[in-house]
């Protein structure tokens, strides 16, 4: 049987003329070479594919590595604040303010005045199914020097239980200079907590 196709491909190319067979050789030859060429065209082209899906996927992984690192931190975050909340139940933000005043020898810049020291008990959004609140306070001083401000600013970013959300001063026209500060700090509490 092979003996055979072998025989009747030597008798074709027996009577084949030496033109005509180099046309055959060169057709498929080029036949041969384009069907490499398509298979090497097609490799690229589905090895270039893989690279952009690896790319796409890897910057997933990326993304995903970050999203957990982030939850990661967020939790991390919120252990210390139940913590810290755990250490001291019972803090009132008014008498902290007082005390801080009282030892920094600020309380007679505190204005008397009830309406301009506030309390102010918020839930926000990201912290609803934390079972916290934030508990806010602004609170007024007058005829502080620069010095007076930076020791009553260190001294609440010192305390990790509370931070300063913002802060205005107000320059007088008194000799010696002096400012009028508006601070508004806040702190978060269990939502069972009076805070306040």
């Amino acid at each position: 049987m092979i003996t055979q196709f072998i025989a009747r491909i030597e008798n074709f190319l027996a009577t084949q003329s030496r033109t005509k067979f180099k046309q055959l050789v060169l057709g498929y030859v080029g036949g041969f070479s384009l069907l490499l060429v398509g298979i090497g065209y097609y490799r690229h082209h589905s090895l270039q594919a893989l690279v952009r899906q690896l790319q796409t996927l890897n910057k997933k992984r990326l993304q995903v590595t970050e999203v957990l690192s982030e939850e990661l931190t967020i939790q991390d975050q919120q252990l210390k604040v139940l913590e810290l909340l755990a250490k001291d139940p019972n803090f009132f933000f008014r008498q902290y303010l007082e005390q801080l005043l009282s030892e920094l020898n600020l309380s007679d810049h505190l204005l008397d005045d009830e309406h301009d020291t506030h309390v102010t008990e918020t839930e926000p959004e990201a912290l609803k199914s934390k079972q916290l609140s934030e508990v806010t306070l602004e609170t007024k001083l007058q005829g502080l020097n620069m010095e007076q401000v930076t020791q009553l600013l260190t001294a609440i970013e010192q305390n990790k239980r509370v931070y300063l959300k913002t802060i205005e001063l107000e320059a007088t026209k008194d000799v010696p200079p002096t400012v009028h500060l508006t601070l508004v700090m806040g702190t978060l509490s269990r939502k069972t907590e009076g805070g306040a």
